[in-house]
């Protein structure tokens, strides 16, 4: 498979200096692939690149770009992070917040390494504030990092209340150029719609707004295509009998699934984060279906929709009976006026600029 042309001068192990790479990555979730994709791609050819995995002999096998020839280590080998030709340790794809990293981001630190814990939220949960010993514990981690980035304000909220410096950026997955290719589908307009699958119960919990999704996209004359973002999604769909609308199989490949996305009236997410991203970048409507909680929470998909003034994308079990097709309809229409003044077109622009100051901190060390 060609690498992708958003980083087609990107050679994962072309460099001598080399960044660590710890997140959930190769594992065909395509919303971590995505990160992957779009962080290389900002830090750039300057570097190489060793993948931190949970599984790495088990990763390393992939035929995947980024992945195929690169050096896949085990996220508890703590030497690989400390050897003198790493220049930083690059913690993202779910972070502290998630577990992930604490050994490695503290050896990488101790050794002089550049730290950038980035693309992630730390949200109250993170503080376990009836241990106030746990809680100057995760302060003093989240502060080992010299450059913190988080994807909604909530976070810069918390960040700010514990006193450990952070700035917001976009999710990096917003600077991932979707590549066009000849995608299977309709001949007609169309809707995509994603299903996260998390059983037991998904089937269940997803059946009450398959008819809305249907009377929906038949009152605007489109046809649905589902892309799943991990086979787990896919067998759900089939389950869910949209098989044949689905366009599998582009786990690793985010930039094509983007460009899929780019072309939709509209995008309807079963509990997937990235859709939502992808969605948004390209400036289509998108409706977050949280479809395991009965209101509205801090869940990350709400939060992005709500704090940039897309809240009426915003659905959960307790808006069941508003998800049909008139008042789909009338949402769309208001979510369209919106995406007309492309409040997300500098995003892109804002990525470039945190990763040339990347860029700067990773040469300095």
């Amino acid at each position: 498979m060609p690498k992708p042309t958003s980083a087609a001068k990107v050679d994962p192990k072309s460099s001598p200096k080399q960044v660590v790479l710890r997140g959930f990555f190769a594992k065909g979730n395509m919303g971590d692939e995505a990160l992957s994709h779009s962080i290389i791609r900002h830090i750039g050819p300057e570097f190489s690149y060793k993948f931190a995995l949970n599984s790495p002999a088990l990763d390393a096998t992939t035929t995947h770009w980024p992945y195929k020839g690169a050096k896949c280590i085990d996220s508890l080998n703590r030497g690989e992070v400390m050897k003198p030709d790493v220049c930083g340790f690059f913690l993202g794809g779910g972070g502290l917040g998630l577990g992930f990293g604490y050994n490695q981001m503290i050896c990488a630190r101790r050794a002089g390494k550049a730290i950038v814990h980035s693309g992630v939220h730390i949200h109250e949960d993170f503080f376990s504030k009836k241990d106030p010993v746990m809680v100057e514990a995760s302060r003093a981690m989240l502060k080992l990092a010299h450059v913190t980035t988080v994807r909604d304000r909530l976070s810069i909220d918390v960040l700010t209340h514990y006193d450990v410096p952070g700035e917001w950026a976009p999710d990096w997955a917003f600077g991932l150029k979707a590549e066009p290719w000849a995608a299977p589908l309709p001949s007609s307009d169309y809707i995509v719609v994603t299903f996260r699958a998390r059983p037991p119960d998904d089937v269940e919990l997803i059946t009450p707004w398959l008819q809305g999704v249907r009377d929906f996209a038949s009152s605007l004359g489109c046809e649905i295509v589902i892309v799943p973002f991990d086979a787990g999604d896919a067998k759900l769909a089939a389950k869910l009998g949209f098989g044949d609308q689905t366009i599998k199989d582009l786990y690793f490949e985010p930039e094509k699934a983007k460009h899929v996305i780019a072309g939709a009236r509209a995008v309807v997410s079963f509990g997937r984060f990235h859709p939502v991203v992808f969605a948004l970048a390209e400036h289509v409507p998108a409706f977050a279906v949280d479809f395991w909680f009965a209101r509205e929470t801090g869940h990350k998909t709400t939060l992005l929709l709500r704090e940039d003034g897309m809240e009426e994308g915003i659905y959960h079990r307790g808006l069941l009976d508003d998800f049909t097709a008139d008042k789909l309809g009338a949402r769309l229409s208001r979510l369209q006026a919106k995406m007309k003044k492309k409040p997300f077109a500098n995003y892109p622009t804002m990525l470039a600029d945190l990763g040339k100051r990347i860029q700067t901190l990773m040469h300095a060390h």
